[in-house]
């Protein structure tokens, strides 16, 4: 429902990405969405580790795009605003519960709220 809802958007958001828009194999399209069902499957694609550039993921109203290939620095978009490129394996790796924290004040907060990064807990890894 999301993908559906936002796609447009976070097209748009991806394609003004100076490292996403060189994406070419695949190129960055409608197909390079994939919506996870929980946060559960969501960290184990991050913790993959091997994505194309332009490979997105979805939960709820936050997407991920990967800003390289075979790099862990995701593009991090809520809704129609883009706040963060964050490196999601990395965090899941050090401190699982610190990430699945993390993904719950972003997804709690408003728009407004994680342009100013007001979702950082303090002690950041």
């Amino acid at each position: 429902m999301s993908l559906e809802k936002y796609i447009d958007k976070w097209l748009e958001i991806g394609r003004k990405n100076p490292w996403i828009s060189q994406a070419y194999d695949p190129p960055f399209s409608e197909r390079s969405f994939y919506e996870c069902s929980s946060l559960e499957e969501l960290k184990s694609k991050f913790v993959h580790c091997n994505w194309c550039c332009g490979a997105a993921f979805v939960l709820g109203d936050l997407c991920f795009i990967s800003q390289g290939e075979g790099i862990d620095e995701w593009l991090t978009i809520k809704q129609d605003t883009s706040f963060d490129s964050i490196s999601c394996a990395h965090i899941i790796e050090r401190n699982s519960d610190f990430f699945d924290r993390m993904i719950a004040r972003i997804q709690a907060l408003t728009q407004e709220q994680c342009a100013k990064w007001e979702y950082w807990e303090s002690g950041v890894l």
